[in-house]
């Protein structure tokens, strides 16, 4: 997703989420209710990013965020998320249409085939397509447009891959395993450990899709406690994630550097 809204990666809105303080037993914890997300800041001074979230029922329809920049509270900037009739992602864009516009793409099978973001529509910007087995995303391909000639007229714009993402999932539905081959031939790979706990960016992230791979770890059904990263088999580096919930067995903050603080929930 794209916008004025500071964020690293859509709805996201999700930058690197989560932590995890201490170790459970294999066995899921199942919360007596499901809660959502309603808000998050980034930083708990003047000088962090805040972010609110309001939803139909279970469906997330709008992100508001607002920062501080040194002198007073930026205004609000607002996403908007619709759905088709069959209650699927439609397509996420400010109202101003001062930003890019992503548009979701289904298959015969009903899963999400793919998404493209447009500068303007319908001048595409880029494309991520997506592959499934067993009911998850096995494969993700993301594409860039290259413009050959003139802006303005749409057959100058041509698809070029730029890396793709195998997923790898154990049988508890968590990503363990991410092999991202990019356009320069660097093989990176990822391998994720979990706790138990439910993991409240599931529902955001699976129908999104992400456009990060270092995010891949937001289709888990559990919260990931640690990252380990290896790129060509040259550098590798580990990242332990620590967690703290709340009375209702979900996380109150985000991994690595701690940048998604305060998190606020509603239990349905």
């Amino acid at each position: 997703i794209h916008s004025n809204i500071p964020v690293k990666s859509t709805f996201i809105i999700l930058s690197l989420i989560f932590l995890f303080s201490c170790r459970k037993s294999d066995v899921d914890v199942q919360p007596e209710q499901e809660c959502l997300i309603v808000s998050y800041a980034t930083d708990t001074t003047s000088s962090g990013y805040h972010y609110n979230f309001k939803y139909d029922g279970k469906r997330l329809v709008e992100i508001r965020g607002k920062y501080w920049n040194s002198f007073f509270w930026q205004p609000e900037d607002t996403l908007f998320i619709s759905y088709n009739p069959d209650n699927k992602l439609n397509a996420i864009g400010n109202a101003s249409k001062s930003n890019l516009t992503t548009k979701f793409h289904y298959g015969d099978d009903g899963n999400l085939s793919s998404k493209i973001s447009y500068s303007l529509i319908p001048f595409p910007t880029s494309k991520t397509d997506f592959e499934w087995k067993d009911g998850n995303i096995s494969r993700i391909r993301i594409s860039y447009y290259q413009i050959n000639g003139s802006p303005n007229h749409i057959e100058n714009y041509i698809e070029r891959l730029e890396r793709v993402l195998d997923l790898e999932y154990n049988e508890r539905g968590n990503v363990i395993y991410v092999k991202i081959k990019g356009y320069s031939d660097v093989l990176t790979e990822i391998r994720y450990e979990y706790d138990s706990q439910p993991n409240p960016h599931k529902r955001w992230h699976a129908l999104q899709g992400g456009k990060s791979p270092e995010l891949m770890y937001l289709l888990s059904k559990n919260n990931m406690t640690r990252a380990s990263y290896s790129i060509k088999d040259k550098y590798s580096q580990v990242y332990d994630s620590p967690y703290q919930y709340n009375d209702k067995g979900y996380p109150l903050h985000g991994p690595f550097n701690q940048r998604m603080l305060n998190i606020q929930y509603e239990c349905l």
